[in-house]
């Protein structure tokens, strides 16, 4: 009977800077039996841990078809997280899951034209759904990527925003322009000042990922174009705990996070206290 407390052994097969304070891992089981069992969807999330540090949630940054390994990224923000960047390539980490029953709806995307809103580190569940498309290019009639970080220097996996630029309609914003040198194209302002000036494509189901309070201004700009509270799913990953319903710690009215979500349909939690 499979244990959902028990952490499986994975090893770090390669590490990646992505930001300062943020690093990308290639996992892979230790044991062959779990790698090739594991499965996941875009919007799900495992529990990391590390002896003596415990556990914390992280987003599956990779893409689902993949059986060699898979992948996350993590910002250093505490004890656990601090302990995990000082790791390398061949030592090892805990890991369970997947976790997590609602998830980003790809088949119901199926043939629809689909815009993605990530906000700082909400990229990271969202390149999975990114790299699911890029995978099955006919999947969906449309695709939108508005993208938004504090500075140039906070925005992750670089390269490949270069390289979804040249076959996606991608827009790009920071809070305020850095001193630093950035080859990436982007405006100045608040994501939702993409929402304003962009065209968004016509009749989209919503994607969205990142900060409570860019969630909140995003949606009601989505409202004033016409998007409908059941064409929009928002991630709540960041009220992970325990990742079980043990603790209850991340309650939203009646629905747990780790259980009935991380991603909800917004019709379904609108007006929830503490929701968005």
């Amino acid at each position: 009977m499979k244990n959902i407390y028990e952490p499986k052994p994975a090893k770090i097969i390669s590490t990646q800077e992505q930001s300062p304070g943020v690093i990308s891992f290639k996992l892979r089981f230790n044991d062959e039996k779990d790698q090739k069992n594991f499965y996941f969807f875009p919007g799900q999330f495992l529990m990391v841990s590390l002896p003596g540090y415990g556990e914390a949630p992280v987003g599956i940054s990779s893409f689902a078809g993949a059986t060699d390994t898979f992948e996350i990224c993590v910002r250093k923000a505490g004890r656990l997280t601090s302990a995990l960047h000082q790791k390398k390539e061949g030592d090892l980490i805990g890991v369970r899951g997947p976790l997590g029953k609602g998830y980003f709806p790809m088949k119901e995307a199926k043939g629809k034209n689909l815009l993605l809103i990530a906000g700082g580190i909400g990229i990271i569940p969202l390149r999975a759904v990114i790299l699911d498309i890029l995978e099955n290019p006919k999947s969906v009639s449309k695709a939108q990527l508005l993208y938004g970080a504090k500075c140039e220097t906070e925005f992750l996996y670089k390269d490949e925003l270069k390289d979804w630029q040249k076959i996606w309609s991608m827009s790009l914003t920071v809070d305020k322009h850095g001193p630093e040198k950035c080859s990436l194209v982007c405006d100045e302002g608040l994501i939702t000042h993409l929402l304003e000036k962009e065209k968004i494509v016509p009749d989209p189901l919503v994607f969205i990922v990142g900060p409570p309070v860019m969630c909140k201004f995003v949606i009601a700009a989505l409202k004033k174009k016409g998007v409908k509270d059941e064409d929009i799913y928002i991630s709540l990953e960041r009220n992970m705990q325990c990742g079980v319903g043990e603790c209850h710690h991340c309650g939203i009215g009646n629905k747990l996070v780790c259980k009935d979500g991380p991603v909800f349909k917004y019709s379904e939690i609108k007006g929830t206290p503490a929701a968005v």
